[in-house]
């Protein structure tokens, strides 16, 4: 197959091909879309695909490939989607994917990757959707994430994540979903009223503490919201602890979980409008 160097599409998926990945395949340089999803290859990554420069789209999810994510990977400088869910990775994530200025959507959940996510993740400006989750990934959420300013979608659920949230995810005026729910995530929760877009926030399952913030209220498009399973509290400045339902429930809000937690005080009336209830 390396003889086929002027080939740009390799389109293989949803077949029942095993065996490795061939290092000839990276002869391949002309290469702009490479889809192996979904068959029983195993074996590692090769490095060798760090020669596809002009690769646009990688997919290579579902299939049982093993090893760590080769940093080679960050040579491909025309990506833009790279589909790497659903194997048995492991490893830390490559700091060198920072290299890949045109990568929209980057997708490894459902791995057995380990290691703390990378800062350089916050050098793609054109990072729209990224999901680790159902990983083993620890450390801290980056705040170097907030300068990704096009990001639409962010999963990091199933984790061994710690610290607190960063405040600087608030740059993110694009977000629509956060999943960061599963993980050992301690601290208060931000001010998320800046979040015009979001449509879903899950932060359940977490170690969190304080209160809600008002700000929530001004979530314009928020449809979901659940923080179950934490040890949030009432506030003891706001003279009614759930202000910011009121607003939601008259616009958008339709799921809303605060169970297991602290909360004390006078439940809104509003809460049992939900249009969806």
């Amino acid at each position: 197959i390396g003889d086929l160097t002027k080939l740009q599409v390799l389109m293989l998926f949803n077949n029942s091909l095993t065996g490795t990945i061939s290092k000839e395949i990276g002869d391949l340089t002309q290469l702009q879309r490479l889809d192996l999803d979904y068959n029983r290859l195993t074996g590692s990554i090769p490095k060798e695909f760090g020669k596809f420069v002009e690769m646009e789209t990688l997919w290579l999810s579902g299939n049982f490939l093993e090893g760590t994510i080769p940093p080679e990977l960050g040579n491909l400088i025309n990506l833009k989607f790279l589909y790497l869910y659903s194997n048995s990775l492991i490893g830390s994530l490559p700091s060198s994917l920072g290299n890949l200025k045109k990568l929209s959507f980057l997708g490894a959940w459902d791995n057995s990757l380990t290691g703390s996510l990378p800062e350089s993740l916050g050098e793609m400006p054109s990072l729209t959707y990224i999901s680790f989750s159902s990983n083993s990934l620890t450390g801290q959420i980056p705040g170097s994430l907030g300068k990704a300013r096009n990001l639409e979608e962010i999963h990091l659920l199933g984790n061994s994540l710690s610290g607190s949230i960063p405040p600087a995810l608030g740059l993110l005026d694009k977000l629509q979903k956060l999943s960061i729910q599963d993980n050992s995530l301690t601290g208060s929760i931000p001010e998320m009223g800046q979040f015009k877009s979001l449509a879903s926030i899950d932060l359940s399952s977490n170690a969190l503490t304080g209160s809600i913030p008002s700000s929530f209220s001004a979530l314009s498009k928020l449809e979901m919201l659940l923080v179950q399973d934490n040890s949030l509290r009432s506030s003891h400045i706001e003279a009614n602890t759930f202000n910011f339902i009121d607003p939601l429930v008259q616009r958008s809000l339709t799921v809303l979980n605060i169970a297991n937690n602290n909360f004390t005080g006078t439940l809104s009336e509003s809460v049992f409008a939900l249009p969806s209830l």
